[in-house]
């Protein structure tokens, strides 16, 4: 009875705890403007759109960045997602900055409803649902270690090395057991001036690289082809 029992509370639980880790997210331009969508480093569709909306995605860290087809900007935010909750974030212009900004506009339960954002802001459409991919090419990484506060304080620790051999092997300590996004790895490249060091660096820091697809990026850190060569020549 007692075995039986547990199983039963097992199996309910299990099923409550896998419910509790989904969320639904979506992305929409107030203005219309089509956008580009990348989650963790992966692009979320083939062509710009001016809406995105997924449902029961694994509740984990996500970090987006948004890029225009016709504009110079480029946005980048962590998304404050929670278990069991829809999510929604809106794209506006910022006509006093002439910028765009990701701006936060309502989270409610799943079994909600009704959601506060205007309806007059919400774009109209037609669309299915967006497939979330999350399809990486890494098998280093099992997740992204960290966003903005972390990638931060390593930036602030370089800083305190005089010489690039010290900046260098600080990377490799400090990143050895980490994945991060090839955004924010192609900055740290930039805080290491000789470079030969800095290829050192780029072929390190390519193994640790959640999105490694996006990793030749690094070859815009070199000033001289050589170099450039010498890293494009480290993939397949």
């Amino acid at each position: 009875m007692k075995q039986l029992i547990f199983v039963v509370f097992f199996t309910a639980f299990s099923a409550i705890s896998a419910n509790a880790q989904k969320c639904d997210l979506e992305i929409f331009s107030e203005g219309y403007e089509k956008f580009n969508l990348y989650l963790n480093g992966i692009a979320q569709s083939d062509t710009p759109k001016t809406y995105y909306e997924f449902f029961e995605i694994p509740h984990t860290y996500y970090e987006a960045m948004i890029t225009f087809p016709n504009e110079d900007d480029t946005l980048i935010k962590p998304l404050s997602l929670s278990p069991n909750t829809k999510t929604i974030y809106a794209i506006v212009y910022k006509e006093k900055r002439e910028k765009f900004k990701i701006k936060f506009r309502d989270q409610t339960g799943l079994n909600a409803t009704t959601f506060n954002v205007q309806a007059n802001s919400k774009p109209q459409t037609t669309q299915q649902e967006s497939v979330l991919r999350i399809e990486k090419t890494n098998p280093n990484c099992q997740k992204i270690s960290g966003g903005f506060n972390e990638m931060e304080q390593i930036r602030i620790r370089l800083n305190t090395f005089n010489y690039d051999e010290e900046k260098l092997n600080y990377l490799k300590d400090e990143l050895q057991q980490k994945c991060f996004l090839a955004i924010h790895l192609f900055e740290l490249l930039t805080y290491i001036e000789n470079e030969n060091y800095r290829l050192n660096a780029a072929l390190f820091i390519k193994d640790h690289t959640y999105d490694i697809e996006n990793s030749k990026v690094y070859v815009n850190a070199f000033a001289t082809n050589e170099f450039r060569q010498q890293y494009l020549n480290s993939f397949p």
